[in-house]
């Protein structure tokens, strides 16, 4: 969690003076500790974020940072972003569709960043990077485990002359069809770098990705409540592709790039019965989304990679998207079709400068001219000071813009063409030690977060989105990392929010206020490994169409895992919810009781 920043954060090349924003990472051997059996599983124990996924594992999985909505975080694989602006979310991700085994490691950056990341990072970037092997080898695995866990991987890499060559593939199946709720994950990656670093690099990359899933709807109060029997089904086909190259210069370096992201999302829904919270329920609805985001980029670099560092950079982006919907209201069907073209051209430019020995600064500022919203200009500032006992105090000042969604704007039913983009501003200060500080590495952070034109539902008459809502989060962050001993260590975090609200706006929804996580890993030999890992949410605000709005009461989940490694072969038992505590994250779902998984991965 507290290891360095290697990309997410900003596009300078990293030097031994880092961002000044609180960066969270799960390194790769985290990532593999935890044993995680989908990706919502693995970040669960990061205290920065909150994940929810009603009928786990066939919900839609969200992510909360720092108390934001979903769709205000910029989510990516490998630098690529992956949000889909078609949905009825504002364009949020779906994080079951991201299988954890070919993630090498997670890169959390909390707080508006949009002058390096453009729209959709108002509350920050959840970066997910792949695993990039760079020597020949063969990785085979597989597992199984209660409540129908079935995984199988392998991935191969050939490395000749400069060249690496690897191709991957994964599957996924949770749960059963003729249960509560399933899910089947398919994906395939091939990649190829070339060149050398010092001279000219360049990697291609594409990742086909293809995701099954059944569950009840999120507001109908799960297998518990709901009165609609029927699964809610979607069927998602993804292409994530990417190809980029760097050439070293006698000024710095010269970075193009151009990536891809392609999804189809089929839906089908039975709705929601009436009941306490809306007397006509939600209708059964059919529809197929179809959305394409295509970029393209050039960043000049400037300067050594320790001292003074500038970079220019430009990028143009083309999305496309449209939504064959229909709504059935008894024998009635009403059509809900719209489809949109948006065009974005950004400049921008970061700077970061040793002041002192000990106080470094960094800045950026970026433009991005977006089709019928005009230009924003967003810019991220801050300082870093080095105290001689090797704890680092930083603040950091960054804005956010986003969008509205393709879904906000054309929908015929609820739509707004009017809606303006939503903003964002944070202000951070933090204090941390050295990542490999011994016995103990720590990072805090304090922080406030104001969002502004936030999209909303107004009900009218006519019922339809509108800008209305100012939003203002405050809290904290703090983390703690200890190595007792030479076998035993052990780390804890904490994130506390506070929410200021407009008058009459009820409280937000999957925002705990307060939420704790703990981990142990204790090495029996050098071959065997046990860990345990903690989470406790406080209780979280909710509705549901049959109950209303109520507030949930907190829940601890344990997992465990014992791994033994040996010759390249691994052996993981994973223990899901070890003291099997009932909780739910949304009325109506339970959560998964106790559950048994074991992983073999072979690696020549």
């Amino acid at each position: 969690m507290l290891q360095p920043v290697v990309v997410t954060g900003t596009h300078l090349p990293q030097s031994e003076a880092p961002v000044s924003q609180s960066v969270v990472v799960i390194p790769q051997a985290e990532v593999r500790s935890r044993a995680a059996a989908n990706l919502p599983q693995l970040l669960r124990n990061t205290a920065t974020l909150y994940v929810d996924q009603p009928g786990a594992p066939g919900g839609f999985a969200a992510v909360y940072l720092r108390g934001a909505d979903p769709s205000h975080t910029a989510v990516m694989i490998d630098g690529v972003k992956v949000s889909d602006p078609t949905n009825p979310r504002g364009g949020g991700i779906d994080l079951s569709l991201i299988d954890p085994r070919t993630i090498a490691r997670v890169e959390v950056l909390p707080g508006a960043s949009s002058a390096i990341y453009g729209a959709d990072a108002m509350a920050g970037v959840l970066n997910l990077i792949t695993r990039v092997p760079r020597e020949n080898r063969v990785r085979l695995g597989g597992g199984i485990g209660g409540d129908g866990f079935r995984t199988v991987f392998a991935s191969g890499t050939v490395v000749s002359d400069g060249v690496a060559l690897t191709a991957s593939g994964a599957t996924l199946n949770d749960g059963h069809r003729s249960g509560d709720a399933f899910a089947r994950l398919r994906t395939g990656t091939l990649r190829l770098d070339a060149g050398d670093p010092a001279a000219f690099s360049a990697n291609a990359w594409v990742r086909l990705q293809r995701h099954e899933s059944g569950a009840f709807p999120e507001d109908s109060g799960g297998p518990r409540l709901a009165v609609l029997r029927e699964l809610e089904r979607r069927d998602t086909d993804g292409v994530i592709a990417a190809l980029g190259g760097e050439l070293p210069t006698r000024w710095g370096s010269l970075r193009l790039y151009s990536n891809l992201f392609e999804q189809d999302a089929d839906l089908e829904s039975p709705g929601v019965a009436p009941g306490v919270r809306d007397p006509f329920g939600l209708p059964r609805t059919s529809s197929a989304s179809r959305y394409r985001r295509w970029a393209a980029g050039a960043i000049a670099a400037f300067g050594e990679a320790a001292g003074t560092q500038a970079l220019v950079g430009a990028q143009y982006e083309r999305e496309q998207g449209d939504v064959l919907s229909t709504l059935f209201f008894g024998p009635v069907q009403m059509p809900a079709n719209f489809a949109l073209e948006r065009d974005t051209r950004s400049l921008f430019s970061e700077a970061r400068a040793k002041i002192t020995g000990a106080v470094s600064a960094q800045a950026g500022v970026r433009a991005d001219a977006t089709d019928a919203h005009g230009t924003h200009t967003t810019f991220q500032t801050g300082l870093r000071y080095r105290a001689a006992a090797a704890a680092t105090l930083a603040v950091n000042y960054g804005t956010g813009f986003k969008p509205p969604s393709f879904f906000a704007l054309g929908h015929p039913l609820v739509g707004n063409p009017g809606l303006v983009p939503e903003r964002s501003r944070t202000l951070e200060v933090s204090v941390a030690s050295d990542a490999d500080a011994r016995p103990l590495s720590y990072r805090a952070a304090v922080f406030r977060s104001q969002y502004r034109d936030l999209v909303d539902f107004d009900a009218g008459p006519p019922p339809r989105l509108v800008n209305r809502t100012t939003v203002e989060v405050s809290g904290y962050d703090v983390a703690a990392n200890a190595r007792i001993n030479d076998r035993l260590r052990v780390s804890a975090g904490a994130t506390g929010l506070e929410f200021e609200l407009p008058s009459g706006v009820p409280a937000l929804r999957s925002r705990p206020r307060f939420r704790a996580t703990s981990s142990a890993s204790y090495d029996v030999t050098p071959q065997l490994t046990a860990s345990v890992l903690g989470s406790w949410v406080g209780r979280v605000f909710d509705s549901s169409i049959p109950t209303g709005a109520t507030y949930l009461p907190p829940y601890l989940l344990v997992d465990a895992s014992v791994a033994y490694t040996l010759r390249g072969v691994r052996v993981a038992l994973g223990l899901d919810n070890l003291l099997d505590r009932n909780h739910e994250q949304f009325i109506g779902f339970p959560g998964r009781g106790r559950r048994v998984r074991i992983e073999v991965a072979l690696e020549l």
